[in-house]
């Protein structure tokens, strides 16, 4: 028995003949659009048979699967749609591949699930859903004649409905049969060695240091200098990675001092000290490196204790490049698997080959005529500048300049009536080049050239036939060239994956590499005026020169790097006075340099090596004197970057998964989403979502953009 209380009020109406029913204002355009998309599919052969068959077996199963046609919140499908007769709506049919064409009404009470989905906040009514996907341009008039008036809130119910879970997480919340890919996963093999900068460390030493007996007491200390060495500045890491590196060297100390009981400017007392060192670094070094270090002497202060004792304050920069090796196996595929891959071409820089030559140095550095005779050296500088290199397929050809800087005692008569001279401080500044040939086997696209001073003494010549001191210094020792040969390599990478209707994890390994973007050399000329304060009284003569590079940095701007830093100059003087004792100026000049790199950016670094090239000073008047610095700077410009590669890809089996998989979704993006998140959410494929959608496949998704997907 029947309740006609019950009875909808549509429902006892009597049903309207065919040609009342206004068929042809009903816009199947949405529909259309799916058919005519699936013939061109077809016609276009662009799928493989294979590809075709599983796309159908597939939408079957969806078919066999669905039990609910559309998913509502207590809501009965048949109190909200009006059921036309097969004849009402039969141009209406949607056409999924080889699937048999279906009244929409009918293939609803045949499982077929038509999935909206849109965001909790987005209160859309059903008419403008379906006039957005259709991109029907259609009255909201013509929308009533499908759809029977619905209250606000069955409105907001239809639309709000539950989303569509995504596979890998309803994978993860339930047991899963692991499927190995042994012997069917296609790989390409990198082997690279990779450049790191490794962050830097600091190594602060405090040492008190006894004057000798043989020496008078100190009263004050005119300059002090050091030079470094490390024991070992390359060093080869095991097997297993590190997570500390043990450093060890010394600072060979060059003090000049003023003694107590002053006699002139000839007596400057000089003293050689050896400052040892050493200091864990705490970094983490990947197994079977090289670690290459390289020291900076940063500062040096000093304090005077007593007469017989200082106490030496001096810091050590640590550098360190590591040269890893890496070996990986590069997931591209799997055989008779059509996988959906995410990939990325990535820029790699390859060091190729690395060589280290050492250069025997035996050079005679001749004094002017106008200078004395060598008596005694006080202090010396060696420093080693690149000029030029050039670089084939076979060999690097690098030219370089040794300067040397001495100060020194030779006899200097006052006047020809003096019978006897007297020693007085003086300077010399000499240079030498030498060339290098290092034979390469690999063709060069960049290169880095460095040297490192092995031992190099400056000694006063002797004259070989008489035993007797000659004019002139003798450079003997070794210099080290070492040289890196960089190629630039292009990979592609695989960084997401999935598959349309299997269920697969994986995991990813990250791969840390440089790029190198270009290199360039310039010159930086500095030129300042130094005024004597009053204190020191007028000056007679500048006896020794020096120079120290601190704060450096390098800017990259308009293609342009942009480098700039100061120059510590240290000036020993001899006063008119002969009463006052020498004395040293200080004076940090400001120095800038630019070179064209068109590949610096703002997203890149630079490695910049700064070199003195050149120092010399003109004594204008005794309260003015003039110093020049040229400096040699070369740069390198690289990017670093760490990315995600997929490795050990595996199918799993899903235990008791019941998940939603609706034939189509309408998805409403949100700030951030990308057409292959959205593709791999959803089990389809990027060129899907575009082609029905009239999208590019570049184009970036802007927010509330209402797409049509279809599995």
């Amino acid at each position: 028995m029947t309740d006609d209380k019950n009875i909808p009020e549509y429902a006892l109406q009597p049903a309207k003949e065919l040609d009342e029913m206004e068929i042809d204002e009903f816009d199947p355009s949405p529909y259309d659009r799916l058919l005519s998309w699936s013939r061109q599919k077809k016609a276009s052969q662009s799928f493989h048979l294979e590809d075709n068959q599983d796309f159908e077996r597939e939408m079957n199963q969806a078919f066999e699967k669905q039990e609910n046609p559309i998913i509502l919140e207590e809501q009965n499908a048949e109190e909200v749609f009006a059921i036309p007769s097969e004849e009402e709506l039969f141009e209406t049919q949607i056409v999924f591949n080889e699937q048999p064409q279906m009244n929409p009404v009918e293939s609803i009470e045949a499982e077929e699930v038509i999935h909206v989905q849109a965001e909790a906040q987005a209160e859309l009514p059903l008419e403008e859903t379906f006039h957005e996907i259709a991109g029907v341009e259609n009255s909201y008039a013509q929308a009533e004649e499908i759809y029977e008036p619905i209250t606000e809130e069955e409105e907001i119910q239809l639309v709000s409905v539950a989303p569509a879970e995504p596979l890998a997480e309803a994978v993860n919340a339930k047991p899963v049969t692991v499927l190995p890919m042994t012997g069917t996963v296609v790989t390409n093999e990198l082997k690279m060695t990779d450049i790191r900068e490794k962050p830097e460390a600091r190594v602060f030493i405090e040492e008190d240091i006894l004057v000798p007996d043989t020496k008078e007491d100190l009263a004050s200390i005119l300059s002090m200098t050091g030079k470094l060495k490390l024991f070992d500045s390359e060093i080869h890491v095991g097997q297993m990675s590190q997570d500390s590196v043990k450093v060890a060297g010394e600072i060979q100390l060059h003090t000049l001092y003023i003694p107590e009981k002053y006699s002139g400017e000839e007596n400057i007392i000089a003293i050689q000290s050896r400052l040892p060192f050493k200091t864990d670094w705490t970094l983490n070094v990947a197994p079977l490196s090289h670690l290459v270090i390289k020291p900076y002497l940063e500062s040096v202060d000093y304090t005077v204790i007593n007469e017989r004792k200082f106490r030496a304050k001096l810091t050590v920069r640590l550098a360190m490049r590591e040269y890893a090796n890496v070996e990986l196996q590069v997931f591209q595929g799997i055989k008779g698997e059509s996988l959906q891959l995410l990939k990325e071409k990535i820029q790699l820089t390859h060091v190729s080959e690395r060589k280290n030559d050492v250069m025997e140095i035996n050079e005679t550095l001749s004094l002017k005529d106008t200078q004395p005779k060598p008596e005694r050296i006080l202090k010396y500088d060696v420093d080693i500048v690149e000029n030029h290199k050039q670089i084939t397929d076979e060999k690097a050809v690098i030219n370089a300049t040794i300067y040397c800087n001495v100060l020194y005692l030779g006899k200097v008569a006052d006047s020809e009536e003096e019978a006897e001279a007297k020693l007085t401080p003086q300077l010399f500044q000499g240079k030498t080049e030498f060339t290098q040939f290092i034979p390469i086997s690999n063709a060069a696209e960049g290169s880095r050239v460095a040297f490192s001073d092995k031992g190099i003494v400056v000694r006063i010549k002797e004259d070989e036939a008489e035993g007797a001191a000659e004019n002139a210094f003798t450079l003997e020792g070794e210099v080290e060239t070492s040289i890196e040969i960089y190629k630039n390599l292009e990979r592609e990478i695989v960084t997401d994956i999935y598959h349309r209707t299997k269920d697969l994890i994986s995991d990813k390994v990250e791969l840390e590499t440089m790029s190198l973007g270009g290199s360039g050399v310039t010159e930086a000329a500095v030129r300042e005026i130094i005024n004597i304060p009053e204190k020191y009284g007028d000056v007679k003569r500048v006896i020794y020169i020096s120079g120290n590079i601190k704060n450096s940095k390098s800017t990259l701007e308009q293609n342009k790097n942009i480098v700039e830093g100061v120059v510590e100059i240290n000036l020993l003087c001899i006063p008119e006075d002969e009463k006052k004792p020498a004395f040293s100026l200080t004076k940090d000049l400001n120095f800038r340099g630019a070179m064209e790199i068109p590949e610096a950016k703002g997203n890149t670094k630079a490695n910049s090596e700064i070199s003195i090239k050149e120092l010399w000073f003109d004594r204008i008047n005794s309260k003015q004197i003039e110093v020049n610095a040229n400096l040699f700077i070369a740069s390198s410009i690289y990017g670093q970057e760490a990315y995600q590669i997929i490795e050990k890809v595996c199918f799993v089996e899903a235990q008791d998964v019941n998940v939603v998989k609706p034939g189509m979704v309408v998805y409403i993006t949100k700030t951030g989403d990308t057409l292959w998140d959205i593709a791999k959410k959803y089990r389809t494929t990027v060129d899907m979502i575009t082609e029905i959608n009239d999208l590019d496949k570049e184009q970036k998704l802007g927010d509330s953009t209402k797409l049509l997907i279809v599995r």
